[in-house]
């Protein structure tokens, strides 16, 4: 059994594959002890070539697979975990690439501690078409490094809401053993997916470690998925879409949302409402007056009691609380318009 499981969906990634595919080929832990699974989404330039050439050079530790139609990350992620066999699974996009001990400082956390996951933070790399840096920043921040353990029912309600573990699936080691029995999927042919796969993991883990060095680094890039894909008109719209899949999920669970039922709507309110039109008002993302018509309406039915939740009632989350106050507002365009520019 090989250590490590390495899941890279790849599409058109032939500018940058290489470098990512060279940092797997120098981790100390040992090409060996890896099992890289390329996936290729249906790429048109010369990335599925470059990955063949990377499987005939390790053929006893390296699978592609060749996808007819592009399904987006999340697809060519699930595609990939249908094929892992090592003892844990981490995720690498085909435009990044990690330091050299990396794969082998996880793994001695895992095993040392026996964990469900190791979360660890990450550098993202911002570059110009000819492949200057622009800027470099750590994202996930350390929140406290070191084992952490969940042993009851209070303690993983603290955990839920100090969001310990954020929902980004590439930021993770996971034991496979942990995902075999939750069995997690991605949301497939959208972006902003990764919840989906994460979030549902929050209500189970019971040992997780924060690693503190960023030795993953994301490069952010005009080509990549959240520079390009998500600036096309209506793409935005993936994000509720996403985050409403994950919150009728939780509540086909119905001994986990009985018992978690304030922080999982809290939960859903914040991603499904909060953030999409936070995303649209700070970052010029398109929202349309009839689709936030759309988003009303599917708040007002999931939870029509929202006011009343726990968590919106505090404080620190009086910015949640009254944003969808003031969007309950908007009676017509013009209002909806001014309400996005406020």
């Amino acid at each position: 059994m090989k250590k490590i499981s390495v899941i890279i969906p790849c599409y058109n990634a032939e500018k940058y594959i290489e470098t990512c595919l060279e940092s797997l080929e120098k981790q100390t832990i040992g090409i060996e002890n890896l099992e890289i699974i390329l996936v290729n989404d249906a790429s048109t330039d010369r990335t599925g070539l470059l990955i063949e050439q990377f499987e005939q050079k390790h053929p006893e530790n390296v699978m592609v697979i060749h996808l007819d139609n592009n399904c987006k990350q999340g697809g060519a992620r699930n595609v990939g975990l249908s094929y892992v066999s090592g003892e844990y699974v981490i995720f690498l996009d085909a435009d990044d690439w990690i330091e050299t001990d990396f794969y082998e400082a996880l793994f001695q956390i895992a095993t040392e501690y026996d964990t469900d996951i190791v979360q660890f933070p990450m550098t993202t790399v911002t570059q110009d078409e000819d492949g200057n840096t622009l800027k470099t920043e750590m994202n996930f921040a350390v929140k406290g490094s070191g084992l952490y353990e969940i042993d009851s029912i209070e303690e993983r309600k603290h955990f839920l809401m100090e969001k310990r573990l954020p929902c980004g699936s590439q930021s993770k080691l996971y034991k496979k053993t942990f995902l075999d029995r939750m069995q997690p999927r991605f949301v497939e042919g959208v972006a902003y997916e990764e919840p989906s796969f994460v979030y549902p993991l929050l209500f189970s883990v019971k040992k997780y470690y924060w690693y503190e060095k960023p030795k993953y680094i994301c490069r952010v890039h005009r080509a990549s998925t959240m520079q390009s894909y998500v600036r096309q008109k209506g793409k935005l719209y993936d994000h509720p879409y996403v985050q409403l899949h994950v919150y009728e999920q939780m509540k086909q669970n119905l001994p986990v949302y009985q018992t978690y039922r304030d922080e999982i709507d809290f939960y859903f309110l914040f991603t499904f409402y909060f953030e999409t039109v936070q995303f649209a008002k700070q970052g010029g993302l398109y929202l349309g007056y009839d689709y936030f018509q759309m988003m009303q309406k599917v708040l007002r039915q999931m939870i029509p009691d929202w006011v009343t939740n726990a968590y919106i009632q505090m404080f620190d989350n009086t910015d949640v609380r009254e944003l969808i106050i003031a969007g309950q507002r908007c009676e017509n365009e013009e209002q909806f318009a001014a309400f996005l520019q406020g």
